[in-house]
């Protein structure tokens, strides 16, 4: 099984133990599950392992943003150079 079902399985049993009358054996499931969130942290939310997530999604910002800017020019030629061709060309008939 693996370590994600796992939290979500003791996070629930501990969520049945939250209603005893004993404080100390209530939350006593709650140190499991944050322990082990701590480790699955640890493992998979290494800040040096998403390096390429962010040079990806910086690319890909980039992108975007370079297209924008060329669909503006291109935009703003075809309004400043072909509309008003049209309106003298319509204006003649």
């Amino acid at each position: 099984m693996g370590k994600r079902k796992v939290i979500i399985g003791l996070a629930k049993e501990a969520r049945l133990f939250e209603g005893k009358t004993d404080i100390d054996n209530a939350f006593e499931k709650w140190y499991e599950v944050s322990g082990l969130i701590d480790q699955f942290e640890a493992e998979f939310f290494d800040p040096a392992k998403l390096q390429w997530a962010k040079k990806i999604n910086f690319l890909r910002d980039a992108r975007v943003f370079i297209v924008g800017i060329i669909t503006g020019i291109i935009g703003s030629a075809i309004v400043q150079y072909l509309f008003p061709g049209i309106f003298k060309f319509l204006e003649r008939q």
